[in-house]
């Protein structure tokens, strides 16, 4: 149909540029052939027209009623052209009418039709401005214009330059040429359209249904539409082009928030639920572009998110819920975004890295100090139990300082530095010990302070099992379950109500610890009548 139009276009405009571009008189018969050479093109390119409105963006009628709309438009000129009506208003300008009304129909149509789907009803709309405004500058300039005084009517040759608008917007409508950026600039220009053919109307009727001078009915005009044109437009503006999108400085502190979230993978579920918030897309997928910009994709239904601040790129596909299309403007608000976002990210890792730097020096100023008296109070004292004591006492503090400055252990091997400790225990105290270990082979780890607060933990545990049960034997099982770890103590020694245990310092101050790490420590007695105490806390991917 496209192709069509533009075969036909110059049909009906060449014939009127002879018959109306000349100022001698043409002969009668070479008149008469023009004419109805111009009046064959006009109904056929009206039925082209008509059968765009039909065919896109969706089909709406069978192709059988697209031919019977070009065989009504040939017999209606045979009609005229044979001279069997007299009235030119029923021979031609009906028909021009009926093909314009039967396009804003099938427009109307593909409206309802392409409801949900922004890319067609985008197309769409530049199809419909067309039209509009070819044909709204073709009355305004040649027939409102001369009808109503304003000025004086252009040549009707010039006049059917207009057309060429329709012909441009149909070519933008059809091959969707970005379509992204033309969409705010269709609602611009229909509301423009619409303010100025409300000012043709509104002069018309103060004319001719008020006998008003046209200075008088155009100035009125004016000062009606002007008054109103403004808080109309802006209403329509902010129903259906405004994307309510929020200024960056509103975001800083999200921004800043997901930065400083504890781990990579909170702060992508975090980061996701911002563009989420934004731009409301119906799907919102990972993706493996290394592209440092965003990006636009089947020309706007898709936006690709770059990635920043160490998250991956993301895709959001159908903006506004499916009804809205991305745009360039959507591009760079994600670009600051994202810079913003890597900024903020920065500004976190330095911190950290400063918090790293100082961990180090109070580290090694502990170390270099406490841990020099405690090897002299080792090495010196006479007393063994003063050694021992601070022996011990020199071992925690190696513990606590490779929490300050350690790097994360494998779940496995603090699992058998456990063993180790648990296995020389029981073997001072005569206890035979049960080992169960249920963990599969996985890539779990373990950060220093957790590891430490555990090992604490089942330390503080294997402590009261052999001071108040006196067992003889000790069973201790670890398993995953989902992402919790437990660490089962059971032993066989003397037995008590748990609940009517009282906790001291220590095990107070390891409850609180443990409930730092979404951690719990709490004992039963078995069926079997055996004490079990179980340490549980969740474990990070």
């Amino acid at each position: 149909m496209f192709g069509i139009t533009g075969l036909l276009f110059p049909a009906f405009v060449l014939p009127a540029a002879i018959y109306s571009g000349r100022e001698l008189a043409l002969s009668e018969n070479l008149f008469f052939s023009m004419s109805v050479a111009n009046q064959l093109g006009s109904k056929m390119f009206g039925s082209a027209f008509v059968g765009i409105f039909m065919m896109h963006p969706v089909r709406l009628v069978n192709v059988r009623w697209l031919y019977g709309l070009f065989v009504l438009m040939f017999c209606w000129w045979i009609v005229n052209a044979g001279r069997l009506v007299s009235s030119m208003d029923i021979g031609l300008r009906a028909a021009i009418v009926l093909l314009l009304l039967l396009s804003f129909w099938f427009g109307f149509q593909q409206w309802r039709k392409t409801k949900g789907k922004p890319l067609q009803r985008a197309s769409l709309r530049w199809l419909a401005l067309s039209l509009l405004l070819g044909a709204s500058l073709y009355i305004f300039l040649f027939t409102a214009s001369a009808g109503l005084g304003w000025i004086t009517a252009i040549p009707q040759g010039y006049a059917f330059g207009f057309f060429l608008m329709i012909y441009i917007g149909i070519a933008l409508g059809i091959g969707r040429y970005r379509l992204f950026d033309l969409d705010v600039w269709a609602y611009r220009l229909l509301l423009w359209i619409a303010a100025t053919l409300a000012v043709v109307l509104l002069d018309t009727a103060l004319i001719f249904l008020l006998d008003w001078s046209q200075g008088l009915a155009l100035g009125v005009s004016l000062w009606i539409c002007g008054v109103l044109y403004f808080p109309i437009r802006q209403w329509l503006w902010q129903k259906l082009v405004s994307r309510k999108a929020p200024e960056l400085p509103t975001l800083l502190p999200e921004l800043l928030l997901i930065a400083f979230s504890g781990t990579a993978e909170q702060r992508a579920k975090q980061w996701q639920r911002l563009l989420r918030t934004i731009y409301t897309p119906l799907q919102i997928r990972q993706s493996s572009s290394t592209a440092k910009k965003a990006e636009l994709f089947e020309s706007g239904l898709a936006l690709l998110v770059p990635s920043c601040a160490g998250m991956p790129a993301f895709e959001l596909i159908h903006r506004g819920q499916g009804k809205q299309l991305f745009s360039t403007m959507d591009t760079q608000f994600v670009n600051a975004l994202a810079e913003l976002m890597g900024q903020a990210d920065a500004a976190r890792a330095s911190k950290e890295q400063g918090a790293i730097e100082e961990r180090k020096r109070i580290t090694r100023d502990i170390h270099d100090d406490v841990g020099a008296r405690l090897l002299m109070l080792i090495h010196s004292s006479e007393n063994p139990k003063q050694a021992e004591l601070a022996r011990s006492a020199m071992e925690d503090l190696r513990t606590a300082l490779s929490n300050i400055d350690g790097l994360p252990i494998r779940l496995e091997d603090a699992v058998a530095d456990w063993r180790d400790e648990a296995n020389q225990r029981c073997d001072a105290a005569k206890i035979q010990l049960h080992w169960e270990n249920k963990l599969e082979s996985s890539s779990q780890w373990l950060q220093p302070r957790l590891k430490t607060l555990l090992q604490r933990a089942f330390r503080e545990c294997m402590t009261n099992a052999i001071k108040h049960g006196k067992p003889s034997t000790i069973s201790t099982t670890i398993q995953m379950l989902n992402d919790r770890l437990i660490i089962l103590v059971t032993h066989n020694g003397e037995r008590s109500d748990p609940t009517q245990w009282t906790p001291g310092i220590g095990t107070k101050g390891l409850l609180d610890r443990l409930a730092t790490c979404d951690g719990i420590l709490d004992a039963r007695l078995t069926p079997s009548g055996e004490t079990e105490v179980r340490i549980q806390a969740r474990i990070c991917p």
